[in-house]
């Protein structure tokens, strides 16, 4: 069963396969921890730019000026941090911040985070997600084994950059 923690932000039901799909796991041998699920356009723009060039940031922020300027604004936010890459996903293109994505990671027996992709837990998780109708980062071209995520599209595929903007101002309280 997941703590009010993880599950706070996910809509209702994901949130309840969310539960599910960990407690199918633990029933195979592969212990979960949810180390992301609804993830603020703050946190998810400092990853984004941790890997990202001044240039790249400067590009995105004029690209989405006039269409995203609450986008815009958690952008500037961030700092390139000349970091590892972490996602190619803008703030408000990730279903992290529509409360419908998580990310989980496998604990060893003794408790440690496992996060080689290659660990048999991994395909497990991703079974089981699939099963429950959610869709696996595990599948994708650029593998992320520790996503998963209620809807197939992505959110691009459904809401144009206006209606992104407005949805992570209203829900994030932006000022």
């Amino acid at each position: 069963m997941l703590t009010k923690v993880a599950v706070r932000g996910l809509v209702i039901p994901f949130g309840h396969k969310v539960e599910e799909l960990i407690s199918n796991c633990q029933a195979r041998g592969v212990n979960l921890r949810v180390i992301y699920g609804t993830r603020h356009p703050r946190v998810q723009a400092a990853l984004w730019a941790q890997s990202r060039s001044e240039e790249e940031i400067s590009t995105a922020i004029a690209t989405l000026s006039d269409k995203a300027p609450t986008i815009v604004q958690y952008i500037k936010e961030a700092e390139p941090l000349c970091g590892r890459w972490a996602t190619n996903l803008l703030p408000g293109q990730s279903w992290h911040q529509w409360g419908e994505a998580v990310d989980c990671c496998i604990l060893n027996t003794v408790g440690q985070a496992v996060w080689a992709s290659q660990h048999p837990g991994y395909s497990i998780y991703a079974e089981e997600a699939i099963r429950l109708g959610l869709t696996s980062g595990a599948l994708w071209r650029s593998k992320d084994s520790v996503h998963v995520q209620m809807r197939k599209e992505s959110v691009r595929d459904i809401f144009s950059w206006e209606k992104i903007d407005s949805a992570m101002k209203s829900q994030f309280c932006f000022s």
